[in-house]
């Protein structure tokens, strides 16, 4: 619920694989909200295309991503550069708050062999699944 208003109605699963508004998306589950440009039916983030979940109007929009669907990638592969800001050990696998070359924070869920220490310096890049995405908010 949001407001009063009822957000959306659905399985655990339904809720944090597609949720329908962005306060879903922030309640269930852990999303980073980064910057983006839609173009149809796809969006820009960090220099990648990757599917929207729903229509949006094409323009700047906040992407929502989830740490799974973020990896770490190699220096020569396509992705963002990033600095590591803090990292944790959750058993089989860690979650790493990197700062993009863009100055945003993203969360990234790997597997706990890939140790990674504050200062960092690596590459983020996204997997190719369907993203819920909102028009960006302008500041005047």
């Amino acid at each position: 619920m949001g407001a009063g208003q009822i957000e959306q109605i659905g399985t655990p699963e339904d809720l944090y694989l597609r949720p329908a508004t962005a306060l879903v998306a922030e309640f269930v589950g852990l999303s980073s909200r980064v910057a983006g440009l839609a173009a149809g039916a796809k969006a820009i983030v960090f220099g990648q295309e990757v599917p929207l979940r729903e229509p949006v109007a094409d323009g700047p929009v906040e992407v929502y991503l989830r740490p799974e669907n973020l990896r770490l990638v190699g220096p020569n592969e396509p992705g963002v550069d990033a600095v590591v800001a803090e990292s944790s050990f959750l058993g089989s696998f860690r979650r790493t708050l990197v700062r993009t070359a863009d100055n945003a924070l993203v969360r990234v869920q790997h597997p706990a062999t890939d140790t990674v220490a504050v200062g960092d310096r690596l590459r983020v890049s996204l997997v190719k699944v369907p993203v819920l995405a909102r028009p960006a908010q302008v500041v005047p």
